[in-house]
């Protein structure tokens, strides 16, 4: 049993590695690699942008879990203080 399950693992790992291997057959001359055209410089400058506004939006959005967090930390201080004074 524990042979037949190595073997298996192993063809698995096997076949995840040649699965994610890629493509390595080249389609573009070495001299025109690197050379983006406006478009394609565009597209990326916009792309990198838009990471850059949702990085913006989750820490904003980090930053108004943490402001609430403390508010609700502050209630609940808050009503323990009114409980122990009303005893």
């Amino acid at each position: 049993m524990k042979k037949v399950l190595s073997i298996v693992l192993a063809s698995v790992l096997t076949l995840s590695l040649v699965a994610c291997g890629g493509n390595n057959t080249k389609t573009e001359n070495n001299a025109t690699k690197g050379n983006n055209t406006k478009t394609e410089e565009k597209a990326n400058n916009k792309a990198e942008n838009k990471k850059e506004d949702n990085k913006k939006e989750d820490n904003k959005k980090e930053d108004d879990k943490k402001a609430n967090n403390k508010a609700d930390n502050k209630k609940a201080d808050n009503k323990a203080e009114n409980k122990k004074e009303s005893k």
